[in-house]
This record gives C-alpha cells, structure tokens and sequence, in this order.
C-alpha cells in the first residue's frame, strides 16, 4: 500500500486525531525534559549528586538504549498499549537525566 493509497482511506478526522497525540506526546515529553533541567540547574544540591554517582548516568544510558531497541525493533512490543507507553515515559526519564 503506498503513500496515497493509505490517505484516501484515512480520514481527515482519523488524521487529526493521529496528529494531536503525536504532538501531545511530544509536548509531554519536552515538558519533562525542561522541568528536570531546570530543577538540576536552580538546586545546587542535584549537581552535587550528578557529580558524585556517575554510575546512575551509566544506567540512565543503558536505559536509552533498551528502550530504544524495544520500540524501534519490535513492533509488537511498541503497539502494546500500556507497555508502549511506559517504556516511553523510561525513555523520557533517562533522557532527561542524560540532559
């Protein structure tokens, strides 16, 4: 099925909806991301403890990375709901720490 062969059967309600939730979820997550960024720069102590437990910025990758593979490489784990979500929200969280 191509490319125009899909938009004729889609609906422009079908669409809209597609578009809100992507722009939703990525709202979130920017949201998240600028929320612990900023909270790591006001509060000195929050540098002190990225400072002294590297081990957690290992595992903050690690992270990442799983759950990278797992949503990028199986597709049955990526559209199951609730687990799909989750691990983007883990996703976020690292990446967040990572920043």
């Amino acid at each position: 099925m191509d490319g125009s062969e899909l938009s004729r059967k889609l609906s422009d309600k079908t669409r809209l909806g597609f578009i809100r939730k992507v722009y939703s979820i990525l709202m979130v997550q920017l949201c998240i991301t600028a929320i612990g960024v900023a909270v790591s720069v006001k509060i000195s102590g929050f540098q002190d403890f990225f400072k002294k437990n590297v081990a957690i910025y290992v595992l903050a990758i690690v992270m990442y990375v799983v759950t990278v593979i797992l949503l990028g490489c199986y597709k049955s784990i990526a559209r199951k709901v609730p687990l799909n979500y989750s691990l983007l929200l883990l996703l976020t969280l690292s990446m967040t720490y990572m920043v």
